[in-house]
């Protein structure tokens, strides 16, 4: 199967595709790598990360500013092969609150302290 992306100057300025073209790419990029849509689907890995750079910030655009939370869940999450780690700071219903690079207490104290929780 070959897809041949139609070129539109869509409604996000510099995208050359249309927001159907880019919902079936991040339909690819949620169960496969940005290496394997980019072969399948033939475009440059510049043109697929574009994609999904402008589907988070679509996304992010229409989330919802989060309630404070009363209670808090804290992952520390390993991507990558050499022991590459970040913290994922998320409410009880799994939205995500804050991503902070590295692992460990001090990733947690840091968003603690800027929320004004107790000293660390």
């Amino acid at each position: 199967m070959v897809v041949r992306p139609y070129l539109f100057h869509g409604p996000d300025r510099g995208s050359r595709y249309t927001l159907l073209f880019e919902s079936f790419v991040i339909s690819w990029l949620k169960i496969s790598t940005t290496d394997a849509v980019r072969k399948q689907l033939r475009l440059s890995w510049n043109a697929v990360d574009n994609i999904m750079q402008r589907a988070v910030r679509r996304g992010l655009a229409r989330r919802k500013a989060p309630q404070s939370a009363r209670h808090l869940c804290v992952d520390e999450v390993a991507f990558k092969k050499g022991h590459q780690y970040v913290t994922v700071i998320s409410d009880t219903q799994g939205q995500a609150l804050e991503l902070r690079d590295d692992r460990g207490v001090e990733s947690l104290a840091g968003y603690l302290r800027n929320l004004g929780g107790p000293p660390g």
